[in-house]
């Protein structure tokens, strides 16, 4: 499956949304590779170290619950609960927009293309991008870790009577990237989603071999903050060993899409699509 409807390989387009970007300082790279964003550690420079444009968290209401109103679907609600106290993993960030609006985009120019697709979601955290999905006909295996499976749970039974009434489906489990395969039933669907997946390099050798795990007829759709270029090379660099790799954002328009509205990091989101890369060759036995 091609999301954008063609195949090409631009590997040079990760080269030039991530090379050397004199802007971005050593100091603030090693805030956010380091610490968490609500970080207590002394080892953690302070957060007024990194811009705006880098850490840009939507902003909740006071319950901290989100509504979200599905673009192409008329009445098509889904809310979400989130927790800006407990971790970046129950927070939702802009990378998350910019990814439902994707799916969207697609249902809008091929109604019904989602329906009985099947679609997994690493690193769901609040589950709104899996969630979208479900609500367009997927059936979807949404995935975190074992911290954050009660709240993406909870938001999957409370928007199930919308995605069962679309003909979609939903199902969470636990998958901590590098250690656990693919559940079972799910080492090839037809499209691996990750939103915000790209921003602490201690992760992007694990994030790269459980993308490897999925079969080679896989999409894998990635949308993330350009954040600090030479450090998010470490993971795109070795990636385009195993994967073509295009950036896909100019098919859809970060200014278009109501979340976003004014965000500092508007400029940053990038949206990529990998596919496998066919294996060498072996030699032939004599």
């Amino acid at each position: 499956m091609n999301f954008n409807g063609s195949i090409a390989d631009d590997a040079d387009a990760c080269d030039n949304h991530y090379g050397s970007d004199s802007s971005s300082s050593s100091e603030s790279e090693g805030w956010l590779t380091r610490c968490n964003v609500s970080s207590d550690d002394d080892d953690c420079p302070p957060a007024e170290m990194a811009t705006a444009d880098v850490i840009d968290p939507i902003r909740l209401p006071p319950d901290e619950r989100f509504s979200y109103m599905i673009q192409g679907v008329p009445g098509m609600q889904l809310t979400v609960q989130c927790s800006n106290a407990t971790g970046i993993g129950h927070q939702l960030w802009p990378a998350t927009f910019l990814m439902a609006a994707a799916l969207e985009k697609r249902h809008r120019s091929s109604p019904g293309y989602w329906k009985g697709k099947t679609v997994l979601e690493l690193g769901s955290g609040c589950g709104l991008v899996g969630l979208v999905a479900a609500a367009l006909g997927a059936h979807v295996m949404l995935t975190d870790l074992p911290t954050v499976l009660d709240l993406l749970s909870s938001n999957v039974t409370a928007n199930l009577p919308a995605i069962l009434a679309a003909g979609g489906r939903a199902e969470v489990t636990a998958l901590q990237w590098g250690k656990d395969a693919p559940p079972p039933g799910w080492g090839s669907p037809d499209l691996v989603l990750g939103a915000d997946l790209v921003y602490h390099r201690e992760l992007y050798p694990v994030l790269l071999d459980t993308l490897r795990q999925f079969g080679s007829a896989t999409t894998i759709l990635l949308a993330n903050v350009r954040r600090w270029s030479h450090n998010e090379q470490q993971f795109f660099r070795p990636a385009r060993k195993h994967f073509a790799i295009r950036d896909i954002i100019g098919e859809v328009d970060p200014l278009a899409v109501p979340a976003l509205a004014g965000l500092a990091s508007l400029s940053k989101l990038r949206l990529y699509e990998f596919h496998h890369l066919p294996l060498p060759a072996r030699p032939a036995l004599n």
